[in-house]
């Protein structure tokens, strides 16, 4: 879901008018700077452009400048769950491919969000932390919010009022609306054949009782049995004793 949504206008916009507020702001610590500086110049420079390199592999999303004669550099987003030196090292290859493919003179900003492990210096939920206070909530930090924690729906927010979770939210339904409606099919369809299952099983229970008759001498014994039953507890007159003689003297 990541990567429909990071292509989305407004998500680039979201990121890259950060990304670049933070190249601009050098001498700032970095995690600072990416939840706080933003550049209005970058919105609308850039689209999202395909991200499968020459050496056979493939990163999630790459932004490239609309006018390449400009200084903006590429941007490369990575969400990934779990941010181990493997991880590291693919971004290295990602960001040699991404120059040798494009011809450019400069390497390409990478900014990568871990959903579980990663280092502090990556955005991940203990570095967004201090920014979830916030009200409105920064871009950024509520993108990266979103993709972090992948609730179903934006109820399961502390910010469910949030007008940046509000958006994402609305274009993920947007970009899921069909397959909800198949998921949705797809779950009446199992509950119809757990039902049939169910009453199938039901009627097999039953035809192995009684030494696995059929159902319909089944029924027939119950209800003789029934019947015997009845009989059996019908109050019965109780017969008074005989009369004896009395004998004469």
């Amino acid at each position: 879901m990541s990567k429909p949504l990071l292509i989305d206008r407004d998500v680039i916009n979201i990121v890259v008018s950060v990304v670049i507020g933070m190249i601009l702001n050098k001498s700032v610590n970095m995690l600072l700077v990416i939840f706080a500086c933003v550049d209005p110049v970058a919105k609308d420079q850039y689209v999202a452009i395909p991200t499968d390199w020459i050496d056979f592999c493939r990163s999630d999303v790459m932004y490239e400048p609309v006018n390449r004669s400009n200084d903006l550099p590429r941007i490369i987003i990575e969400v990934q769950n779990k941010a181990d030196m493997s991880f590291y090292q693919r971004l290295i290859d990602y960001s040699r491919s991404a120059t040798r493919q494009c011809k450019a003179s400069t390497l390409p900003i990478v900014v990568a969000i871990a959903i579980g492990w990663a280092s502090s210096r990556l955005i991940n939920s203990e570095t967004i932390a201090p920014h979830l206070n916030q009200t409105p909530l920064n871009p950024l930090p509520a993108l990266a919010h979103c993709l972090i924690e992948q609730h179903a729906s934006i109820i399961n927010f502390k910010q469910y009022n949030d007008p940046t979770l509000i958006s994402l939210y609305t274009k993920m339904k947007n970009l899921l609306g069909n397959n909800i409606l198949d998921n949705e099919n797809s779950i009446h369809i199992l509950k119809d054949v757990r039902a049939k299952s169910k009453s199938e099983c039901c009627k097999s229970k039953t035809a192995l009782i009684n030494e696995d008759e059929p159902v319909g001498a089944q029924s027939a014994y119950h209800r003789a049995m029934k019947k015997q039953k009845q009989k059996q507890t019908e109050k019965i007159e109780p017969v008074p004793p005989p009369r004896t003689r009395q004998s004469s003297f």
